[in-house]
């Protein structure tokens, strides 16, 4: 009964989540290899990594160019295999003072307060998500492949869309001055327009387009567009 008592204590330390903190130069696109859950605010640049012990030394946070790309290694420095697995998805917080672009390659979930430049890109393929509080740009391109989700609220310029599979795009709450959509699968997008709008759609997905633009559209027989919904 003390045996089991002592290794009940020990749990709660065991599972505690740790924080490793990164020095960073600036970077103004993020590249993020892997499936963690990744937050990135405004501000200096820096990073902390939160999760197991065992795996908060394997993140990589490689900056080349102003490019910062994150991605998870199996091999400890010393060339031995890694074998810790995480209990839960590592968590990094990403601060810098001006972001323009993210790629995202696998399941992470990445949350951006801001994104701002002449042009922003954003992409990402598998399971991933990408939330952006705001964007301001005058060209927006934004490319989605798979099953995941990336959603949208700001103003651009001119935005294009981009998406394959059966994920989501939702930039409803993005007001864009034109629009150029495409869709190829049974994924769904919804955007907002101000003035002109073109939507290809190839599969079964479902496009809505709000505001009042002068919309042309070209889709499949049976493809499910609605273009210039009003508000």
């Amino acid at each position: 009964m003390i045996r089991l008592f002592a290794l009940l204590l020990l749990l709660p330390s065991a599972a505690m989540a740790e924080e490793r903190r990164v020095a960073l130069g600036s970077f103004e696109r993020v590249r993020i290899n892997g499936a963690f859950e990744v937050t990135i605010t405004t501000g200096s640049p820096g990073a902390t990594v939160i999760g197991d012990r065992g795996v908060i030394g394997d993140i990589d946070l490689r900056a080349e160019g102003t490019t910062l790309t994150v991605r998870q290694t199996s091999t400890s420095r010393w060339g031995e295999q890694r074998q810790a697995t995480a209990r839960a998805p590592v968590r990094i917080l990403l601060a810098t003072p001006r972001l323009s672009g993210i790629t995202v390659n696998g399941g992470s979930k990445v949350t951006v307060a801001r994104l701002v430049g002449s042009r922003v890109d954003l992409s990402a393929a598998g399971t991933g998500t990408i939330e952006v509080a705001a964007v301001q740009a005058d060209q927006l391109i934004v490319q989605l492949a798979g099953d995941g989700r990336i959603g949208l609220a700001g103003r651009a310029t001119a935005m294009r869309l981009v998406a394959s599979g059966a994920g989501t795009i939702d930039a409803a709450g993005l007001e864009a001055n034109d629009l150029d959509l495409h869709l190829d699968g049974p994924g769904t997008v919804r955007a907002r327009a101000r003035y002109t709008a073109v939507v290809a759609s190839s599969g079964l997905g479902a496009v809505t387009v709000t505001g009042r633009p002068k919309c042309r559209v070209i889709a499949a027989a049976g493809a499910p567009v609605t273009c210039g919904a009003g508000e």
